[in-house]
């Protein structure tokens, strides 16, 4: 599992810098875990803002996921007109 600096982690690797930690990271991480486990029609649980993972897990990759359950999250509502827009997008880069 050695990497060269320019290279992406793997993903049963952990980011090496900050800038790795992004939300593609961790789907993907997630991702090759399930994959690497041989998991198939796992029930994924993604919590606060961990439901934005969990959705875009189960909508990049269907035949993993048989269910999804989103709890406290707002990950997946629609706009809302009471909250500046960009509120949530400044927390991701």
């Amino acid at each position: 599992m050695s990497n060269t600096p320019d290279s992406e982690p793997k993903a049963n690797e952990n980011p090496r810098t900050e800038a790795e930690f992004t939300m593609a990271a961790v789907v993907a991480h997630a991702r090759g875990f399930i994959e690497r486990m041989g998991v198939r029609d796992a029930m994924i649980w993604g919590h606060s803002r961990g439901a934005l993972a969990a959705l875009r897990l189960a909508i990049d990759a269907p035949p993993l996921c048989a269910s999804l359950v989103l709890t406290n999250s707002n990950s997946a509502a629609p706009e809302d007109p009471s909250i500046p827009r960009g509120f949530y997008t400044r927390f991701y880069p």
